[in-house]
């Protein structure tokens, strides 16, 4: 009886072993988190005029971000003959400036239902891993958001192939300087199934993925320039 209780017992030992191997190889098979991107937000001398061109200096001083995202199935976008959104972000005095250049291969405006339209979206928190957020859409042409007619400011320039905005925001003063962002493009073409990009790929139905604006407090010498051109540009 006692040989029967000691196979047993190996028997069991065995199992437990197995299963834990088991277990550590499906542990092992899932992929690692993808760190979130981290867009650099530098501050500039002047700000941009808000015009819907972007030939401001403060535009031309950084670099554009990509909506590379297909925000219903989780791929990277690759069909930029139908759609390809890029962006830019600096700041100054309490405001974050954006700069977005939509190619669209058709712009489509529901003047009925605007929620309907070709649209920009903004999901904006205090500070990055923030779980309560802000949401922002922008119709095409529309100068405000749809939650907010005062925030925010937004002018749209060269049918509807840019955007600038303006958000008063303060993480920049925050510790660390940097807060939570996502933003989308909502290309609703006729007769179509509307396409959804972002800028932060998506993680699970129930949750809002953020990215990380972090902001510079230093101003770069190669803005000094910009106070000139903002000059001008106000004369016309």
């Amino acid at each position: 009886m006692a040989g029967v209780r000691q196979i047993a017992r190996g028997v069991l030992t065995g199992l437990c072993a197995v299963a834990l191997v088991l277990s550590g190889t499906a542990l092992g098979s899932e992929p690692e988190a993808t760190p979130p991107p981290v867009y650099p937000v530098k501050r500039v001398s002047r700000a941009p005029l808000l015009d819907g061109i972007l030939d401001d200096p403060a535009w031309e001083e950084v670099s554009f971000g990509v909506l590379e995202w297909n925000v219903d199935d989780g791929t990277l976008w690759t069909d930029v003959t139908d759609t390809e959104v890029r962006f830019k972000a600096v700041w100054r005095e309490d405001a974050l400036y954006l700069a977005l250049l939509i190619d669209d291969d058709e712009r489509f405006v529901d003047s009925e239902q605007p929620e309907r339209s070709d649209r920009v979206v903004l999901y904006v928190t205090e500070y990055f891993g923030d779980a309560v957020g802000r949401w922002y859409t922008i119709p095409l042409f529309q100068s405000a958001s749809l939650e907010d007619p005062d925030a925010p400011f937004v002018v749209w320039g060269q049918e509807g192939r840019t955007c600038e905005i303006r958000l008063d925001v303060e993480a920049m003063y925050a510790e660390p300087p940097e807060m939570g962002l996502n933003l989308f493009y909502m290309d609703a073409d006729t007769g179509q199934p509307e396409t959804r990009l972002g800028w932060v790929a998506p993680s699970t139905p129930y949750e809002t993925p953020q990215g990380i604006f972090r902001f510079f407090q230093r101003l770069d010498p190669s803005t000094t320039l910009m106070t000139t051109w903002g000059r001008m540009k106000s004369l016309y």
